[in-house]
């Protein structure tokens, strides 16, 4: 099925492109108007004079064919080729774009300082907003590709936000994650995925947001071989996931940067060091010390390093044993460690299991203290310096999973 513009007689074999045609046709009609009455009306003044002379006829025929060629010279509509086919860029060169995008952002605002709840929120505010200039992001610009509606004008700022607001809710779901402790990664990943599904079927390169703001992407470079651009993507996804586990809203779950991290929007976590030196762990505060006796075990100290974020109370302890023959012999007993555990252990036990932290034994525990509040525990021995130590969290069961948690008995390290 054909379809033809009533203007110009043109025919084409898509509406849509029928219609950016039109847009074109109609602007180039609408600035070559005063000149063809100009024209008009010097063939009615020549009438007038010549009559229906030959000389006439042939002034008549000359000022038509300039007009036509005037026309003809006329600017496409923005983002067209000026033989009014739409380009469909592929999928290469849309993900390249894409990458560039995020790495310029992340290079901003992947900073130590920045929380995750302010990183995330700014992201979304990003991706929201990185096509309104011109229709175009700065990736979409370095590769050659630009936003056109349906008619096959620049898109508006507000079709390119609603476009992007499928795009929004990948940063969005890592806000959620961290507010409500939950994991919503999944969710974005899955959008990630279906997009890039649906604009690589798609017969006009439309993805998901294409279709919701009635949008579609133009390759203003047809004549560049988009597999070129996968091994720029390739390297371009190296750098953003870089960027990602470096600078990333939760530096705290890589262990990467400047010993600063950000597990929830207002506590800045800091690597602690006692001063014997003998462990290391991230606090989320500076941590208070106690000193208490071990009154079964007479002259043994134990010293414990302390703070709390919102949703649970980290502890470390420390616990000296005499160096003495009896000692001695107990450290050197594969049961010690359970009769450390039995030691130290506070409520009703839950489950253990036996662990190793390097090369130093230990043992990971669980246990209700009330119906509320669970202890999970990881305890070690280090026989060479008759030391054991104790790192324990006592928190609520629906933050028992978190990754608050999970990062404090990562980051210890006994020295």
């Amino acid at each position: 099925m054909e379809f033809t513009c009533e203007k110009c007689g043109a025919t084409f074999k898509s509406q849509s492109i029928l219609n950016i045609h039109k847009k074109a046709c109609q602007n180039s009609a609408a600035s070559a108007a005063p000149e063809q009455q100009q024209v008009n009306s010097q063939n009615s003044d020549q009438s007038k004079t010549d009559g229906n002379s030959p000389n006439a006829f042939a002034n008549n025929f000359a000022a038509v064919k300039s007009s036509a060629a005037k026309l003809q010279q006329q600017p496409a509509a923005p983002g067209c080729t000026t033989n009014h086919k739409f380009s469909v860029p592929g999928p290469n060169k849309r993900v390249c774009a894409y990458f560039v995008d995020m790495i310029l952002f992340g290079l901003c605002v992947y900073l130590p300082g920045i929380t995750g709840v302010i990183n995330g929120i700014l992201q979304t505010i990003y991706i929201l907003l990185k096509d309104t200039n011109n229709a175009q992001s700065i990736g979409k610009k370095a590769v050659g590709l630009v936003i056109l509606d349906d008619s096959g004008a620049p898109a508006s700022k507000q079709q390119v936000i609603l476009r992007n607001s499928t795009l929004a809710v990948v940063p969005f779901c890592s806000v959620l994650s961290i507010i409500l402790d939950i994991s919503a990664f999944n969710v974005a990943g899955l959008i990630i995925l279906a997009e890039y599904f649906i604009f690589t079927r798609n017969p006009e390169g439309k993805r998901m947001g294409d279709q919701i703001a009635g949008t579609r992407v133009n390759d203003l470079k047809p004549e560049e071989n988009d597999s070129k651009y996968f091994l720029i993507s390739v390297g371009f996804l190296i750098v953003y996931i870089f960027c990602i586990v470096i600078f990333g809203y939760n530096m705290d779950r890589h262990g990467f940067g400047d010993k600063t991290y950000n597990y929830s929007s207002n506590i800045q976590w800091k690597a602690f060091k006692p001063a014997g030196g003998d462990f290391e762990a991230m606090f989320p505060a500076e941590p208070k010390l106690t000193t208490n006796a071990i009154n079964e075990v007479p002259g043994a100290d134990m010293k414990i390093y302390s703070a709390a974020s919102a949703i649970a109370s980290y502890n470390v302890g420390v616990t000296t044993f005499p160096k003495n023959e009896k000692i001695k012999a107990a450290f050197n007993n594969p049961e010690f460690l359970e009769m450390s555990l039995k030691l130290f252990i506070q409520g009703k036990l839950i489950y253990k299991k036996h662990i190793k932290n390097e090369k130093f034994p230990g043992i990971e525990y669980k246990s209700e203290l009330r119906a509320s509040t669970v202890e999970i525990g990881k305890l070690y021995i280090k026989a060479s310096n008759y030391k054991v130590f104790m790192v324990l969290v006592e928190t609520s069961p629906k933050h028992e999973n978190s990754a608050e948690l999970k990062n404090f008995f990562n980051s210890f390290k006994i020295k």
